[in-house]
C-alpha cells in the first residue's frame, strides 16, 4: 500500500508541477503587461526617429546631388 501511495504522490506532484508552472508564467506575463507595452512604445518611437534621421539624410543628399548609400 505504501508503494501505491508513493507512486500516486509522485504522479500528483508532477501533475501539479506541470499545471502550476504555465499558470505562473501567464500571471507573470499579465503582471508585466504594462511594462511590456511601454517598452514597445519607446522602441517604436526610437525606430521612427532613426527612420526620420535617415530620410532627412537622403533628402539632403538628393538636394546636393550626392550618392545615396
Amino acid at each position: 500500500m505504501e508503494i501505491v501511495i508513493a507512486i500516486v504522490g509522485s504522479i500528483v506532484a508532477k501533475a501539479v508541477e506541470y499545471t502550476i508552472s504555465p499558470i505562473k508564467n501567464h500571471v507573470k506575463y499579465l503582471s508585466n503587461h504594462q511594462k511590456n507595452v511601454e517598452t514597445l512604445k519607446n522602441r517604436a518611437n526610437r525606430l521612427k526617429d532613426a527612420r526620420d534621421g535617415v530620410q532627412h539624410s537622403v533628402d539632403e543628399a538628393k538636394q546636393n546631388e550626392k550618392y545615396i548609400r
